[in-house]
């Protein structure tokens, strides 16, 4: 069950508690599952976003190197690219 999937059940249990203080401690069990699945997958983001950087910058590395202009253009497409997918990946989160 995925930490979303726990965070859910537990605020679902929750409602269904038979008593205040039996809700309460359910209530707060869901928060912290909602809390923690909210960092996996901000980490998840963060972590792609990372990826594509690293991307970025080693098709930056290819297009100085390249002796061939069209493959030094291709590389800085590439780069263009990749930076732009970071940084919507990145404005997602």
């Amino acid at each position: 069950m995925s930490k979303h999937d726990a965070a859910v059940a537990a605020f679902i249990r929750a409602l269904a508690a038979q008593d205040d203080a039996e809700a309460a401690v359910l209530a707060e069990a869901a928060a912290i599952a909602a809390v923690q699945a909210m960092q996996e997958r901000q980490g998840a983001r963060l972590a792609a976003a990372a990826a594509l950087l690293e991307a970025a910058e080693r098709a930056l590395d290819r297009a100085e190197a390249a002796g061939d202009l069209d493959e030094r253009r291709r590389q800085l497409r590439l780069f263009e690219l990749m930076m732009s997918a970071a940084g919507q990946h990145d404005a997602a989160g």
